[in-house]
């Protein structure tokens, strides 16, 4: 019998910073590395340098969030939703990305926000009446992408429920 992943990566995308948003942290840390070598010496300095560069780079990553939708779950970082519990699902250009970032944002949405990595983005109606927010807004530079593995995730999990 062929050994089926049930559990299957559909979807994954990390919305990484752009590169001149590295440039502008790697110019900040020099600054502040200069700013500790001068007055006290080369070894402060150097010392200063791991450190400032070591806290930046860690910021940076953490600060990244990944997309995941396989065959049960969308998953942003730690926050995740059983695909059972998604309904519409609409995918959004860089013009209907801002209005819904803006004065038509519900404060009640789940919002993954990066505009400066993916200017358009995906609304995830959510259907689970414990969870307070109405829908999820997530940034994601392929949003028809996006859109098609969750709903083809839905599908799936729609289908082996049925079959069981």
């Amino acid at each position: 019998m062929p050994d089926r992943n049930v559990n299957a990566r559909r979807y994954r995308e990390r919305l990484n910073p752009p590169i001149w948003a590295w440039v502008a942290v790697l110019g900040i840390t020099v600054s502040l590395t200069v700013a500790v070598w001068v007055p006290l010496g080369l070894v402060a300095g150097i010392i200063a340098l791991v450190i400032i560069n070591g806290l930046a780079l860690w910021g940076m990553l953490v600060s990244t969030p990944t997309i995941t939708v396989n065959d049960t779950e969308l998953r942003i970082n730690r926050v995740h939703i059983d695909v059972n519990n998604l309904g519409i699902v609409a995918t959004l250009d860089a013009q209907a990305t801002a209005n819904a970032n803006g004065a038509n944002a519900d404060p009640r949405a789940f919002m993954i926000s990066r505009p400066l990595s993916a200017k358009e983005s995906v609304t995830v109606e959510i259907l689970d009446d414990d969870d307070p927010h109405p829908y999820w807004l997530i940034s994601t530079s392929h949003p028809a992408e996006l859109g098609r593995a969750i709903r083809d995730a839905m599908l799936a999990s729609a289908t082996s429920e049925t079959t069981r």
